[in-house]
């Protein structure tokens, strides 16, 4: 298990782009993926199953990473609306999300992510209970080119393309 000051000592040095924290358990039952925010070249970030996800900790994410281009909360059901909203208004770089099985994401949540993520290109949306056809409808109407896909990813990163770029 990370403990809060070990996630703050991996994420500080400022050069982090990927992190995968996929099903980090909490031994207390409290959050501290706040710390994340501090990883400001981020720019994959897996929290899938990290059910102990609030939106306090979303919200300094987003505004602390903004470089942001994959962020995967799936079957995170922490998250509520002013997490959703605080995506939608800081992550403009964000082109990749996924949201499957979100409990709490609701038609405004989604309404958030598109009013905001200028930059969404692909959203993983399946099994989310709250939304209903009327919200998938509006933001497929507001957002006509952003792909809604039904798959779920359990890794996320960069292409291979991206890995031997040069700098």
């Amino acid at each position: 298990m990370l403990s809060p000051d070990g996630l703050l000592d991996v994420v500080s040095g400022g050069g982090l782009e990927y992190l995968n924290l996929y099903n980090l358990k909490s031994p207390t039952g409290l959050d501290g993926l706040d710390r994340v925010g501090y990883a400001r070249s981020l720019r994959f970030l897996n929290l899938r199953m990290c059910r102990y996800l609030t939106d306090d900790s979303v919200t300094a994410i987003a505004s602390g990473c903004p470089l942001i281009e994959e962020w995967s909360l799936a079957v995170c059901h922490g998250v509520r609306l002013p997490g959703w909203s605080a995506i939608g208004l800081l992550c403009n770089k964000l082109r990749i999300l996924h949201v499957n099985r979100c409990r709490n994401i609701c038609d405004q949540g989604l309404q958030a992510l598109g009013d905001g993520c200028v930059c969404l290109q692909v959203l993983h949306i399946h099994g989310c209970g709250k939304i209903t056809n009327n919200g998938l409808a509006s933001f497929s109407i507001a957002r006509p080119n952003v792909k809604q896909r039904v798959d779920e990813v359990m890794c996320i990163g960069p292409s291979i393309e991206d890995l031997f770029r040069l700098q």
